[in-house]
């Protein structure tokens, strides 16, 4: 707090083992929580930090800020990233960050999205371009842990947004999202793509504004069969009551995890609206039936697709029941 303005620093969380190899005779230090955006003494920047992003190896953290004083030999905000096994800080340029890969490589966005090695000065830019019937810039944009690829949005001229994959290595671009069912604009947004880039998952809506369960619905497009599937289903294949939104899938592409203000996820008991995460058992239990999913079309939205539930594998048909009590299958945070 500095006089009457409020500044925001960002912290991490680390299992420092997990950071730092301990020597023969050193012990492990515990679990701890240290400031990520601060000055070289330790005291919060003059400016808002945001939209922090983590190396898979823990090692790196990449963040914006509007911060003047992070580094002294660098007198205004930008990109920065902290090795957190050295404490070091240091500017990355101007732009959005968007990923830290584990060799301290960083993805950024800035009217293109580029690869930067701050080792070489490299950088490899991914070549996106806004196809004709769309408009600039791109936005929402995420890659895989090799930067491989890379999901993002663009706006259709007229309507809604699109999400697109942009191959880096084959110099490809390819739509995901299906086309809107009615002739009301729909937005797909706030993708996110598999490490091996053959699933991508991503929220849809309405552009217009809500519309019931329909307000927001999570989806995955499977790049090699080339089906959609709606992800956000209740444990018997019906549709939620209300939105999903926010999804995530992990980097195997088994789990997607979204937040969702449905309280009838599982058989169980109604839970709390928040961020839900449900374990599905190896077999149903007795007396209950599992539903595979039936995929959506690619040229047409079709029926809707039988269950998926928060945290079960899109590649595993029957496996959307969660377990019976007394276990405490589905969990939500406020």
């Amino acid at each position: 707090m500095h006089s009457t303005k409020r500044f925001f620093v960002l912290a991490a969380a680390l299992a420092a083992a997990a950071l730092t190899a301990p020597t023969v005779s050193a012990a492990p230090r515990a679990p701890h929580t240290e400031p990520v955006s601060v000055t070289p003494e330790g005291r919060a920047g003059g400016g808002a930090s945001y939209d922090a992003v983590i190396s898979r190896n823990g090692r790196y953290v990449g963040f914006d800020s509007t911060a003047e004083d992070l580094d002294p030999n660098v007198p205004h905000g930008g990109m920065y990233i902290r090795d957190l096994s050295t404490g070091k800080l240091r500017f990355s340029g101007f732009g959005s960050i968007v990923a830290v890969l584990n060799d301290g490589r960083y993805v950024y966005h800035q009217n293109d999205v580029v690869l930067h090695d701050a080792r070489t000065g490299k950088e490899e830019k991914f070549g996106i371009e806004v196809p004709e019937g769309f408009e600039g810039p791109i936005g929402q944009v995420s890659v895989s842990a090799d930067a491989r690829y890379a999901v993002f949005t663009l706006r259709e001229t007229g309507g809604g947004g699109v999400v697109f994959l942009r191959d880096r290595i084959a110099g490809t671009t390819e739509r995901i999202s299906h086309p809107k069912p009615t002739w009301e604009p729909r937005d797909a947004s706030g993708p996110t793509v598999s490490d091996d880039g053959k699933r991508v998952v991503y929220q849809y809506t309405y552009a217009n504004g809500p519309r019931g369960d329909d307000w927001g619905d999570v989806w995955m497009y499977d790049r090699t069969t080339h089906e959609r599937t709606q992800i956000d289903r209740s444990y018997d294949g019906s549709q939620t009551q209300r939105e999903s939104t926010q999804p995530s899938i992990s980097g195997d592409g088994r789990t997607v995890v979204f937040e969702s203000r449905t309280p009838t996820w599982c058989r169980t008991t109604p839970m709390p609206v928040g961020t839900c995460s449900c374990t599905p058992s190896p077999r149903a239990p007795t007396g209950a039936s599992t539903r595979p999913a039936t995929p959506l079309p690619t040229s047409a939205p079709g029926p809707p697709p039988s269950a998926r539930t928060a945290g079960t594998s899109p590649s595993r048909a029957g496996s959307t029941d969660c377990p019976a009590a007394p276990a405490t299958p589905c969990t939500c945070g406020t």
